[in-house]
């Protein structure tokens, strides 16, 4: 019976770290985040350079995600890309986990106004800026504790739609340096778009 039920966690994990996610033993690393994080460098329009692969990666290419100021210190999130040869678009919003705190740690939501009469709210941080140079490149991560594993999402943004290579490498010196492992990373496709 533990057997069956252990098998059944395992595949249950697998499965969630097909979506996006990576996975490892144990509790969560602790990742340090950008602390102080003026939420303005992150306005304007941003596009996926890579993240965790999974069965979107696959399918959806040219992803762009812009940033917009709201009220109340709500930040808008619109991403729109091309996912099996269609157009696809979501809208969400995003706040500091914390209002009170200066650090990198946000709550984003795709639920038309998530957040709307709880922006002083604590909620929990599920959209992390582990590191960010505001003219090129923003690494997010996130990362939560399921049984005895941890599941985390990785995924960098990029200023520009091609990044040069010395942003591309200063990206994968960045994740090096933090060892946070790239096997499973995919780059998102943003040619002909």
């Amino acid at each position: 019976m533990i057997v069956c039920v252990s098998f059944v966690v395992f595949a249950a994990l697998m499965n969630l770290s097909s979506v996006e996610a990576g996975f490892g033993f144990g509790g969560c690393p602790n990742q340090g985040v950008v602390d102080p994080f003026v939420q303005l460098t992150l306005t304007g329009t941003w596009y996926e350079f890579g993240k965790y692969a999974g069965l979107d990666q696959l399918v959806s290419i040219c992803t762009a995600i812009k940033y917009t100021p709201a009220s109340n210190g709500l930040i808008n999130v619109e991403e729109e890309g091309i996912t099996l040869f269609m157009k696809a678009s979501r809208k969400g919003q995003m706040k500091r986990a914390d209002p009170s705190q200066t650090e990198g740690k946000y709550s984003i939501s795709f639920w038309t106004d998530a957040y709307k009469g709880r922006e002083n709210d604590i909620t929990a941080a599920n959209y992390n800026v582990l590191a960010i140079d505001p003219t090129s490149y923003v690494i997010i991560w996130n990362c939560f504790d399921a049984l005895l594993f941890h599941i985390v999402n990785l995924r960098v943004i990029t200023k520009d739609r091609v990044p040069s290579q010395s942003v591309i490498d200063e990206i994968y010196n960045e994740l090096s340096d933090r060892q946070i492992s790239t096997f499973g990373f995919a780059r998102t496709s943003q040619q002909n778009c």
